[in-house]
């Protein structure tokens, strides 16, 4: 298992616990809830975040859950 698929368990594992996970950059942060679980994959050894029809690295961003 490596640190994308690390990072996505964490992820799935808040948000069905009904947490909010926050995704963190220097200048921007997003707010995922339960029913955004789809919006974040792993491909080959990193993590994106879909946004709009695109998907976005977010290898380098900090995650946190409330």
């Amino acid at each position: 298992m490596n640190l994308a698929d690390r990072k996505l368990a964490f992820i799935k594992e808040h948000l069905e616990a009904g947490r909010t996970v926050y995704v963190q950059t220097h200048l921007r942060t997003w707010k995922l809830s339960k029913k955004h679980a789809d919006m974040v994959k792993v491909s080959g050894s990193s993590l994106y975040m879909q946004n709009g029809k695109s998907w976005d690295c977010i290898d380098y961003c900090k995650l946190s859950a409330n």
